[in-house]
């Protein structure tokens, strides 16, 4: 479902997702690890795909480790939580940060090599504001196992795996 396409078939040819039904039209895209994201203009986050850590943030998750099991997603669901205030979304490969007006973060999905910037590696299955980096954030950024969040100011917070400097201090695990 990682498409958006209602299905869980692979596609091989480039195809039109749906998205234009998610209301006052689509200002961003991001894809992570089996799962994918739209913005609306109207600050509204949609994700689908696979489920495993908490993606969808509706708090539940597939894995094998998950309580209460939750479904993969096939086509997008809003996530209400986030309300109508996002500006930005970056996914990685399986955890995904949101942007608000005003510059607060929030996570959610894996929280192994403390991705998520909460201060533990727990897993969350719904979004979690990141109260450590305050609300002077410029933007959101992630990759695989790794979280930035530059400041207004210049100054740069990164959490996540440190093997080959994603961090930026110079320093490896």
């Amino acid at each position: 479902g990682r498409l958006g396409l209602g299905a869980a078939d692979d596609d091989a040819h480039p195809t039109a997702a749906q998205l234009a039904a998610l209301g006052s039209g689509v200002v961003q895209v991001a894809a992570g690890f089996d799962f994918s994201a739209a913005l609306t203009a109207g600050g509204e986050v949609y994700l689908w795909g696979r489920n495993v850590y908490g993606q969808m943030a509706n708090g539940e998750c597939s894995g094998s480790s998950c309580s209460p099991r939750g479904q993969n997603v096939a086509d997008p669901a809003r996530v209400a939580a986030l309300g109508t205030d996002t500006v930005q979304l970056a996914l990685g490969g399986f955890h995904a940060l949101a942007l608000k007006q005003g510059g607060a973060v929030f996570s959610w999905g894996k929280g192994d090599f403390g991705r998520l910037g909460l201060g533990d590696e727990d897993n969350r299955l719904s979004p979690t504001e990141v109260t450590s980096l305050g609300t002077d954030n410029a933007y959101v950024a992630a990759q695989t196992y790794a979280s930035m969040a530059p400041k207004s100011d210049g100054r740069r917070f990164n959490r996540g795996f440190n093997q080959n400097n994603p961090p930026g201090d110079g320093t490896q695990q």
